[in-house]
């Protein structure tokens, strides 16, 4: 924008080799000769950092200058340049899909790019505002926070930074930040064959980092201030600072950045708040004029509470906000009895009755109200037992109205998040045709996540990660036609140890609809008077029952990261079960070494481009259960290892209709590895899935099939100024599914995703840049049996939890709307002054599986105003501008109408 500083890309990096001819670099050679010398050169060199150490010709000492049109250049490896700090328009090469860099119209996937011109201005609060620049990217119902993914395509994504697999989890990850970032890209699909293999082939994000500044010292301070709510709740401080500095230390040759940024919010939910503080930094290396290191570095600690989200979700509480309030009664399972407490509205105990269980027409379960039995004084009759489900009794249930800030959020129960992220990447130009390329990474992350939800999970996971990439270019002629041949051929090793720790009660206290009030006050939140203690976790012993006045449930511990229910989740081999459905187990120990060979080429002839690759990985994983033998005897000694290979490939045609259009069809068929929450291996999700024996890994989840097939369009319809999109696609994803009772044979679901996205960015000039999408999504579960539970009934009969049926059908996947469109748009007056603004509109989407609750349609816009100096930028931005009120079928509400404001200074 006018009056912005000009920032050069100074990072990794953008090198230049010796002067060369023109008609010297154009000349054909035989492409196995050029390989096979260079090959060669590499392997008499000594190793990488020692070629890196050695310097070029000294006539060949360039720096990042602008270009001379007579010089070859060395492709930037993920580097935001200068053009796109000012653009919304895809001028950034992209080299996240093949390694080598390509211009976005000549890449054979749908890819939206996130430039630093919108990470600087907009407010991005969460994946879900990713939404409005690519039409990949899902719409979430409703406010999501603390996701570390995007759902692109019907199904969680991955995320990756520069070019490395992060370790994410999908929902209550950390909170969201961007402060290591400058740009991105969007890419649907499964990851290329270059990245490895992933548990999630849905598409992936490829952040960029910021890059050193080479020019000159210079900086940022931002103070983004709390938000003003137009409900009535006012002003609530949600402020972030951020501070960024950077400048070079040798001139032309060593520079540095630091970005800090801290964050204190009090949320508009209540029971909520968020504090973190994340540093950045990174180190750039220009030695000469063949070589770029860079060294970045990243170390977060987050504080927040998880969102459990609404239950008792029905229509009248996504549409009027009527809400079912009052206490439920659980059914609980004494061998092959079944009983019930009677309850007054205040949750008392009044006595005890037997039930009869009814399977109904539909596979869901019911249960008919018997006679009273036992002692009503509270010395349970019924005994230790097990809660199967609970039913909704209309004389202590009735419906009320609740505020938009009421949600499933005990205050007091934080989660803690550490995260660390160290990246070595080097790169060396031998020659004009032969460059190699490596990336080392090492992450840590830890997060300890108790859950008001009824689940405690604790994670330590860490990856070490190397990449090495040969990049090769040769020129040659096949049947007299000029071919220019790219390729990527290498090597990688991933060593990924994983400990999770996770505790759950079959109660399921969470959004599923059970005992909590929701219209209870959180600051004073506890469970209601039958359950008689504080919301979970409960402080005690392992035989300390919270129920002290009836004993049929224990409690959790507070913060120790070992399970205290061993029968719950935690049943070695995976599966602890019930007669009316199974839960799969998440504690585990693992480790998963995966070594990987891959090469990708690409051959533009005249006006087609073939793009193929392959990839060969051998997985080793071993997986233990770390539960001490005092809680489960003979826990400790269980496990198994396992070795397999899976091979994945990919083919791409593309054809230049003319200079501004390239259409292309790609096929991708990838092998992924079955994950859980933290994204490692585990035990088979069910008993028939161990195909090699009771606790151990099954051969199945290592080779988990997912196939692409896309076909596109790009055109730039104004050079330099108008860019549009058109994709059509068919994905298909093996789906392992836990096992509801009565099967007798293992399942595998089939994820059919299908669908049409339109793309268009606009930039006529530097004072405006429009940006628009529109997404079809057809997304179905093929032979699944999902649960379908029934409607949530006050009849004191109806089971509101725990219903499965048996019945093999086809789902459409639920919180996805089959149609979505987004748009946003900037305009900048010459004295500085601007309006920004952006808006999403959604039609219904099913809640439940059967489509009996749904959330209907809503748009919502955003809006801002901004005054933009050399100095200094100051912006207003109104959230919400239509108040869209969709309870969004368990998720968070969509926050009001509410006013926020930013103020930058550059130095």
């Amino acid at each position: 924008m006018p009056g912005r500083p000009y920032r050069t890309s100074g990072g990794f990096h953008s090198i230049q080799p010796p002067t060369l001819p023109k008609e010297v670099i154009n000349q054909p050679t035989p492409f196995l000769s050029v390989m096979f010398s260079h090959l060669v050169r590499f392997a008499s060199g000594g190793a990488l950092l020692a070629a890196l150490a050695s310097a070029g010709p000294a006539s060949a000492q360039l720096h990042p200058t602008e270009a001379d049109p007579n010089v070859l250049q060395l492709d930037p490896l993920v580097v935001t340049d200068a053009k796109s700090l000012v653009t919304t328009l895809p001028v950034r090469p992209v080299t996240g899909v093949f390694g080598f860099e390509s211009s976005n119209r000549d890449t054979p996937r749908s890819i939206f790019q996130i430039n630093p011109e919108q990470i600087e201005n907009d407010f991005i609060a969460s994946v879900s505002d990713l939404a409005r620049y690519s039409p990949s990217v899902n719409q979430a119902t409703g406010y999501v926070e603390n996701y570390g993914t995007p759902n692109l395509r019907g199904a969680q994504g991955d995320a990756y930074q520069n070019g490395v697999r992060l370790i994410t989890r999908g929902g209550n990850n950390r909170p969201f930040t961007t402060n290591a970032y400058e740009g991105a890209d969007i890419v649907a699909g499964p990851a290329p064959i270059i990245f490895g293999t992933s548990a999630r082939t849905a598409g992936y994000i490829n952040y960029l980092t910021k890059k050193p500044f080479f020019d000159r010292h210079r900086g940022s301070v931002s103070w983004t201030i709390g938000r003003f709510y137009g409900d009535g709740s006012g002003f609530k401080p949600q402020n972030t600072v951020q501070i960024d500095v950077g400048g070079p230390l040798v001139e032309r040759k060593l520079a540095y950045r630091l970005s800090f940024e801290g964050t204190d919010r009090e949320q508009f939910y209540q029971g909520r708040d968020t504090r973190y503080g994340q540093i950045y930094g990174t180190l750039g290396w220009l030695p000469d004029a063949h070589t770029a290191v860079d060294l970045n570095f990243e170390y977060g600690r987050f504080f927040w509470q998880s969102n459990n989200y609404q239950n008792r979700v029905t229509n009248e509480l996504i549409r009027d906000r009527t809400y079912l309030a009052g206490p439920a009664t659980p059914i609980i399972q004494v061998g092959s009895a079944f009983y019930s407490p009677v309850l007054n509205q205040g949750g008392d105990v009044t006595g005890w009755i037997r039930r009869t269980r009814v399977v109904n027409a539909d596979g869901t379960n019911g249960f008919t109200a018997g006679a009273v039995v036992g002692d009503p004084t509270g010395n349970s009759t019924a005994g230790a037992g097990t809660i199967v489900g609970y039913v909704l009794d209309p004389s202590i249930v009735s419906p009320v109205r609740i505020g938009d800030d009421v949600g499933l959020n005990a205050p007091g129960f934080e989660s803690e998040t550490t995260a660390i992220n160290a990246q070595l990447r080097a790169k060396r130009q031998f020659s004009p045709v032969f460059t190699l390329v490596n990336n080392t990474t090492y992450q840590y992350y830890e997060t300890n996540n108790p859950s008001n939800g009824g689940v405690h999970n604790w994670i330590k996971a860490q990856v070490l990660e190397n990449r090495l990439e040969a990049l090769l270019t040769a020129r040659y002629q096949v049947f007299g036609h000029d071919v220019r041949h790219q390729s990527n051929n290498g090597l990688s090793y991933r060593w990924e140890p994983n400990l999770n720790y996770k505790d759950g009660q079959r109660a399921g206290y969470g959004p599923t609809g059970d005992q909590y009030d929701l219209t209870a006050d959180p600051a004073t939140f506890t469970r209601n008077a039958f359950f008689g203690a504080t919301i979970y976790p409960f402080s005690g012993t392992v035989n300390d029952p919270v129920l002290t006045r009836f004993g049929y449930l224990k409690g959790f511990w507070a913060t120790y990261p070992v399970p205290e229910s061993p029968g719950d989740y935690n049943t070695p081999g995976g599966t602890g079960s019930t007669p009316i459905g199974t839960l799969a187990s998440q504690t585990y120990d693992t480790t998963l070494d995966t070594f990987s060979l891959f090469s990708q080429h690409r051959l533009d002839v005249g006006r087609f481009i073939f793009d193929a690759g392959a990839r060969w990985s051998e997985l080793k994983a071993s997986i233990a259960n770390p539960l001490p033998s005092p809680l489960v005897p003979g826990n400790d000694t269980i496990g198994d290892s396992i070795r397999e290979e899976n091979f994945s490939h990919s083919l791409s045609l593309s054809y230049r209709v003319s200079d501004r259009i390239t259409a292309y069809y790609t096929y991708a068929g990838i092998e992924a590895v079955n994950g859980n929450t933290s994204g490692a291996v585990a035990w088979p999700r069910t008993t028939l899935d161990q195909d090699r024996g009771p606790n151990r890994f099954s051969t199945r989840d290592f080779h988990s099939v997912s196939k692409l097939k896309e076909a596109g369009l790009k055109f730039e319809a104004v050079p330099d100024k108008l860019f549009l999109t058109a994709a059509a696609y068919e994905q298909t994803r093996l789906l392992t599914l836990a096992l509801p009772a009565g099967f007798t044979e293992p399942l595998d679901a089939l994820g059919v995703f299908r669908g049409v996205e339109l793309g268009v960015r606009y930039q006529p000039s530097r004072h405006i840049f429009i940006g628009a999408s529109y997404t079809y999504l057809d997304a179905i579960i093929k032979n699944s049996t999902f649960a379908s539970a029934a409607p949530l009934v006050a009849d004191n009969f109806t089971n509101i939890q725990s219903n499965t049926t048996a019945v093999r059908r086809d789902y459409r996947v639920t919180a996805l709307p089959r149609n979505t469109a987004s748009a946003f748009a900037n305009y900048q007056f010459n004295n500085g002054f601007g309006i920004r603004g952006d808006l999403s509109l959604r039609d219904s989407a099913n809640v439940d599986n059967a489509g009996r609750i749904t959330v209907p349609g809503y748009l919502t816009a955003n809006a801002g105003l901004y005054y933009n100096q050399t100095r200094y930028r100051v912006s207003i931005d109104v959230q919400n501008v239509t108040n869209a009120d969709r309870r969004a079928g368990g998720n968070t509400p969509l926050e009001p109408i509410n006013v926020q404001g930013r103020i930058v200074y550059r130095f």
